[in-house]
């Protein structure tokens, strides 16, 4: 207790946190400041937890200036700062950091941005993060041009430096038609290169070419990518030549009727095709569809299926062809909807997912199934809501049949809400069961899991407060090769969260949590506690 009070009294001091804002007629200036403190408790092993022990802090600011000097001409500066000493919120062990800032001119048909800024062209040739500049400029609803330049944004950490540029132009027909070219360049700088740099003098050029077409009263949609690049790892080493691959997707959708949606799509990325600043994975041809399909209002029904193989030419270098198939149905079924009873909420969730993978090689390397049927019911009340589930899976695996297991997973949730004592309250219940049997060695593992929570507000003082207590068991085989040891794992959390004061101008909030965890394993030097001790302030002017 007296470990609480403490750690409430410190991080009282600690904890104020004010947004201040100033307006005028066409501009405002937002300042943001906040500072946290905690203390997290681990007793035990502490390897194990996920938390580390002791007093931590976290302090941001935020300062946001906007201003419309014209109707044409708009002006936004933001910049943000981090002051921390947990290492959840640091990046390579730096207490203080300066997240990201920007400033930008802008209105609906062009923009100037400079700083740190999210772009994003196309999939094949640029979505990523830069510090430097962009911008676009768009004419009379017809073209948009588009440009940048960056670098990556730490080049300490990185242990070099990347310069990108590049650009793209859209041509626009009404809304029925769009054109879109992109090139992008990206290349290391050789002098920032050191003996540790984990990149060598790495070049690589994307061209790029997008259709997009939205034609018969937006029910058919086709959309269109082609890309090539060229790129090489370290151009300092004249034994690598440059890689040309080639990359293209072609997606569309067609909904003839109302109650009716059909997709298809197709993608094939080469093996050498290499975009650092896109986001392609490559080495894989793909091709999909899908149905949704409602035959009645009642009803609703999902269909899809996936096939996708890699190593699609000889510059693979996978060892052998993986083949995959991927097959989902699911449905929601309102059997009582025209009902005007207790009975119109009543819902039947359906789901069935298939997966196969697997190679030609002998004897094969891979050759795997797995397959998950699920279905739950569900309904809502005015102060009540329940939901029963059951899952059912099996796993194929014809490499190692040591691994094939079956298992069948029940669920179950309530919750409930009501006025009382002038008090809004809401419980909440669930429990799961999950039991596991392995084919070959007919060992099985047991998990049974349940959670149960409460939420109190009053509404006269605008306080409110919320309890969740949490069990988690582990009872499984004595062979560790086939799951955990036996474990189980206890917790409960508080929170309290009240305003101070609230006016047009000041606003106070004042919340206070605790949170405890207990986990306890066969093995007693596996054992750990975990707790975190939290206060906190909000001020609002």
């Amino acid at each position: 207790m007296r470990l609480l009070s403490l750690c409430i009294a410190i991080t009282i001091f600690l904890l104020p946190i004010t947004v201040s804002a100033i307006n005028w007629e066409k501009g405002s200036f937002d300042i943001y400041l906040s500072s946290e403190g905690y203390y997290n408790y681990v007793r035990g092993n502490e390897e194990k937890s996920s938390l580390e022990q002791g007093w931590f802090y976290v302090e941001n600011l935020i300062l946001d200036l906007n201003h419309e000097f014209t109707d044409k001409i708009k002006f936004q500066g933001y910049t943000h700062f981090r002051n921390s000493n947990d290492s959840l919120h640091q990046i390579d062990e730096r207490e203080w950091m300066f997240v990201e800032g920007y400033f930008r001119l802008y209105d609906e048909f062009y923009e100037l941005w400079g700083g740190d800024y999210a772009e994003d062209y196309t999939p094949y040739t640029l979505s990523t993060s830069l510090l430097g500049a962009k911008g676009f400029y768009k004419y009379n609803d017809w073209i948009k041009v588009s440009a940048l330049y960056g670098r990556n944004r730490d080049q300490d950490l990185d242990d070099y430096i990347q310069n990108t540029t590049g650009g793209r132009i859209e041509l626009f027909y009404k809304e029925h038609l769009t054109l879109g070219g992109t090139f992008i360049y990206s290349d290391v700088e050789r002098d920032s290169l050191r003996a540790d740099s984990s990149l060598g003098d790495q070049f690589n050029q994307v061209f790029g070419g997008d259709l997009h077409l939205s034609l018969w009263s937006d029910r058919l949609h086709f959309d269109a990518e082609y890309a090539r690049s060229i790129y090489n790892y370290d151009e300092r080493d004249k034994t690598l030549r440059d890689q040309y691959g080639n990359a293209f997707l072609a997606r569309g959708d067609i909904s003839p009727r109302d109650n009716l949606t059909i997709r298809a799509e197709f993608e094939r990325v080469e093996p050498w095709f290499y975009s650092t600043m896109g986001y392609a994975s490559a080495d894989v041809q793909r091709v999909k569809g899908e149905i949704e399909y409602a035959p009645w209002e009642m009803v609703s029904t999902m269909l899809f299926y996936e096939y996708s193989y890699d190593k699609i030419d000889k510059h693979s270098l996978a060892e052998h062809r993986t083949h995959t198939h991927l097959t989902s149905f699911s449905s929601t079924i309102y059997p009582f909807y025209k009902r005007e009873d207790m009975w119109n909420s009543l819902a039947v969730d359906l789901m069935i997912d298939h997966s196969k993978y697997y190679t030609k090689d002998e004897p094969r390397t891979t050759d795997q199934d797995d397959l998950m049927v699920y279905g739950t019911v569900y309904q809502s009340f005015t102060h009540w809501n329940y939901s029963i589930g059951y899952t059912y899976s099996r796993n194929w695996n014809r490499t190692d049949d040591t691994c094939e297991y079956f298992s069948h997973t029940p669920t179950v949730s309530l919750g409930i809400n009501y006025p009382w004592l002038a008090l809004d309250w809401a419980w909440n219940f669930g429990g799961t069961y999950e039991y596991r049997q392995y084919i070959l060695s007919r060992l099985i593992d047991r998990v049974y899991s349940g959670n149960a929570g409460l939420a109190l507000s009053y509404e006269r003082t605008k306080s409110s407060l919320s309890l969740t207590v949490a069990v988690e068991y582990y009872d499984n085989d004595p062979d560790p090769s086939l799951g955990f040891v036996d474990n189980i794992s206890r917790s409960c959390s508080a929170v309290f969260d009240q305003v101070l004061w609230e006016r047009n101008l000041f606003t106070a909030n004042l919340t206070l949590s605790a949170s405890y965890m207990h986990f306890d394993e066969d093995a007693y030097d596996q054992n750990y506690i975990e707790g975190v001790y939290y206060c906190g302030l909000k001020l609002t002017f």
